[in-house]
């Protein structure tokens, strides 16, 4: 910012104190118009994301979905959490626009005071064509610059305590070192897996249980196979 603001009072003073007058006005269209886009992007990624989880649930889990006729009643939770949170991100998505709108009244206004000027400065002050553009173009990315960068202070005052968390999490020494070779060594280690009275229903149907009180014990070097229809819940248990 001191070099372009240099530059221009050595190219033209008076030229720079007109466009300078509408610096403010620019720096401040700047900050609001990326305050509102990464606010209208964090409002949308929370719905996106609930939706999505939906989706995934659903394609991971279709046999079931379809042995239930349940396609219906999953498309209407999809579209039900798309429209969740449908008026914040509404009026969210119009201050992004109005933000938008505003920061380039700003610009050109800046554009057309620069230009103006420019020009009855070139007829009555002795000011060339290159004047005008050196003057007009440093304060012009100055000002959206300066902005931009003033949007990003309360992202830098969040990074520092997560910087500080992360590096703190990679300094930390844990209390089990797991490269060590003392302590006891089993010389061999036989387990199994036992299902007891298990109640489960996915997240996004929670109204139709996928197992009711199961119970299955498979002991050590047992081969057991699954057998049932399509949907019974034979891929839930290998994923439980």
């Amino acid at each position: 910012m001191g070099i372009s603001l240099v530059i221009a009072f050595i190219r033209g003073w008076i030229l720079t104190l007109l466009c300078l007058s509408t610096f403010p006005v620019l720096v401040v269209a700047q900050m609001f118009q990326i305050q509102f886009i990464a606010g209208a992007g964090g409002a949308s990624k929370k719905v996106y994301e609930r939706a999505g989880s939906i989706a995934t649930e659903s394609i991971a889990a279709i046999r079931t979905v379809a042995s239930f006729a349940a396609e219906d009643k999953v498309e209407m939770l999809f579209l039900g959490a798309l429209k969740s949170d449908g008026k914040a991100v509404t009026k969210t998505a119009l201050g992004a626009g109005m933000g938008q709108g505003f920061s380039l009244f700003t610009m050109f206004f800046l554009y057309y005071c620069g230009f103006a000027g420019g020009a009855y400065l070139m007829d009555h002050n002795g000011y060339t064509f290159k004047d005008v553009i050196q003057v007009f173009f440093s304060i012009t990315f100055m000002g959206m610059g300066a902005g931009q960068a003033a949007a990003l202070v309360p992202d830098i005052g969040k990074a520092k305590p997560a910087m500080n968390s992360i590096f703190t999490l990679i300094d930390r020494v844990p209390p089990i070192d797991v490269e060590s070779e003392e302590g006891e060594k089993p010389a061999e280690v036989k387990g199994g897996i036992e299902l007891v009275d298990v109640k489960f229903r996915y997240p996004a149907r929670t109204e139709a249980p996928i197992f009711n009180g199961l119970s299955l014990a498979i002991h050590a070097g047992q081969t057991v196979a699954l057998v049932g229809s399509s949907g019974s819940g034979k891929s839930t248990i290998i994923g439980l």
